[in-house]
């Protein structure tokens, strides 16, 4: 029980922390199309959902295996980190907008948890 805890904990930290510096790389993105023309929706969620897929690929090549070998509940990273994660870029979305700034389309619910989604669909297919 202990074991699963950790790896959604470790999971959740490495792919919010991924999300931040897809965050702070899509604001700098994000600023050039705002000066110049601007960005669809469909085409940012496609973007968020690829850059997670190949966040995914990244990781499980890093960690060809799974962080902690026993699990409850195979799969749970599937369902619960993209809401944590979607909860969070949420939050800091809402914390640049309070600060006058406007947050890109991953500092939305589902921005985040569709990355947080990709990511952990892709290590789970890949590692098991």
């Amino acid at each position: 029980m202990l074991d699963s805890l950790l790896e959604l904990i470790f999971e959740f930290l490495t792919e919010l922390l991924f999300q931040l510096l897809v965050e702070i790389g899509f604001e700098l993105i994000a600023e050039f199309f705002r000066r110049h023309q601007t960005l669809s929706a469909v085409f940012a969620y496609f973007a968020i959902g690829l850059s997670g897929a190949f966040a995914g690929l990244f990781a499980s090549t890093m960690f060809p295996q799974r962080i902690l070998s026993i699990s409850i509940i195979p799969g749970i990273s599937l369902l619960v980190t993209p809401v944590v994660a979607g909860w969070v870029m949420k939050s800091f979305g809402d914390w640049r907008l309070s600060r006058g700034h406007q947050p890109t389309i991953l500092a939305t619910f589902w921005g985040g948890a569709l990355c947080a989604f990709m990511m952990a669909l892709v290590r789970w297919i890949r590692v098991g």
